[in-house]
């Protein structure tokens, strides 16, 4: 343990951990929205869940919550460019989801070769500090082959 300030202690210590990177969707057509997360993970087998992290602030945050539904997709180690894009904060859109194949969708725009993806049903959300913790019920699921995009000290990282 070093003397540092416990904030940045901590934040440091977040940042020398990986996760998973994923793409957290909702709408159809040119109200589809989107954003890059690193925040979404399974919360129970029984009943089939996750939790999702999400900022108040951010613009996928109230399309979401008014639908009830949205759609997690887990990227392939290839995926840089996609996750890039979803992560831009002045990007639209309609820009992120012109890139890398996606597809309108039930439970929110669908892309075409994803590590995995979970449909969800909102069943319950948290607020706490800047962000809401969406408790879903995984409705449909799927996999796909490869190694997953992950996150690590600001940069992309990969499976060794």
């Amino acid at each position: 343990m070093t003397g540092k300030n416990p904030l940045s202690a901590y934040r440091e210590g977040l940042r020398r951990l990986a996760a998973s990177v994923a793409i957290v969707s909702s709408g159809a057509g040119e109200s589809a929205v989107g954003m890059t997360v690193t925040s979404a993970t399974s919360l129970s087998f029984e009943p089939p869940s996750l939790i999702v992290c999400i900022n108040r602030n951010a613009s996928l945050h109230g399309p979401l919550r008014a639908s009830g539904i949205f759609r997690v997709t887990w990227l392939r180690a290839e995926d840089e460019k996609i996750a890039d894009i979803f992560a831009r904060s002045g990007a639209t859109h309609a820009a992120r989801f012109a890139t890398g194949g996606w597809t309108d969708a039930p439970y929110g725009p669908r892309l075409a070769d994803p590590l995995a993806e979970a449909c969800c049903a909102l069943d319950q959300v948290v607020e706490y500090g800047t962000h809401a913790l969406l408790l879903a019920r995984v409705r449909e699921a799927g996999c796909g082959t490869g190694d997953p995009l992950l996150f690590r000290d600001g940069g992309y990282a990969r499976v060794a």
